[in-house]
């Protein structure tokens, strides 16, 4: 797990959680884990119905809202091409020595008071390396919402959701991850981006 402070410059940082907080719509996403360990996605009165121990995530997931000419999409979508780019494939591989080839899944998410992912292993299935992008000016220490590593040999580090941060993780069966229940107002805003 590698943590890196101050990953875009502070202006072009607020400009983009500003742009993606116009122009997101927002949904519930509630996942329960079966007594077999499969997981699926349930209603609000599902998820109430459901014991605490099958309950493995709650959070806010994020889609871009279509329109003709909307402000901030160009930052938004420069963004992206930024984060697809051979110069940043190229930094990723060189700062975690994993050989990443390209960027195969993204998404937006936020965090409602007591929101949180129990501690899991990603499948690999194909996916080698995550980066997560907080992008909440308002995060403050007792907040919650800190991401969790613990890898191979049982070191544990904690990355919290400071504003303009990157935390990368490999995405490996031998490793697991988790995020603390997140305590105050809606927030945590972060992009997830999974390599391969």
């Amino acid at each position: 797990m590698l943590a890196v402070r101050n990953f875009l410059p502070p202006g072009s940082a607020l400009e983009l959680a500003t742009a993606l907080n116009r122009k997101i719509a927002w949904s519930r996403c509630l996942i329960v884990s079966s007594a077999s360990g499969v997981l699926s996605q349930v209603s609000e009165e599902e998820w109430s119905s459901v014991s605490c121990s099958h309950r493995f995530s709650r959070f806010d997931v994020g889609k871009l809202e279509p329109d003709s000419n909307p402000p901030g999409r160009s930052l938004i979508s420069g963004f992206f091409v930024f984060v697809m780019s051979t110069r940043f494939l190229e930094w990723i591989n060189r700062v975690t020595g994993f050989q990443v080839r390209e960027l195969v899944e993204w998404r937006i998410s936020q965090y409602q008071p007591g929101d949180f992912i129990v501690e899991h292993r990603d499948s690999t299935d194909g996916r080698r390396l995550r980066l997560n992008l907080y992008l909440d000016p308002d995060w403050t220490d007792g907040d919650g919402g800190i991401l969790y590593f613990r890898n191979s040999v049982g070191e544990i580090t904690a990355v919290p959701p400071s504003f303009n941060t990157i935390a990368l993780s490999p995405i490996n069966i031998n490793c697991v991850h988790w995020v603390s229940p997140f305590c105050k107002r809606t927030g945590r805003l972060s992009i997830a981006l999974n390599y391969r």
